[in-house]
């Protein structure tokens, strides 16, 4: 149960998922909105993508740039 959940945690080869925290710094902040809008308009940022698919729809894309923005100012 809640044990292999902390293991889970804490083990560094598996990725955590923080949805927003799209450069992976284990915080969700304006550098993840700058991060997402670079990937939208060049597609060459590295990013977190299952972090940065905001409303799990499959794809980023602006809406998540938008939830993610609502969020922070929140």
């Amino acid at each position: 149960g809640s044990e292999m959940c902390k293991e889970t945690a804490t083990d560094p080869t598996i990725p955590s998922f923080v949805l927003g925290d799209v450069n992976e710094d284990s915080k969700v902040n304006i550098f993840d909105s700058v991060l997402i809008r670079k990937y939208l308009l060049t597609g060459e940022a590295e990013i977190n993508y299952d972090n940065a698919d905001m409303n799990d729809d499959g794809t980023v894309n602006v809406a998540d740039l938008v939830m993610l923005n609502s969020f922070l100012i929140s």
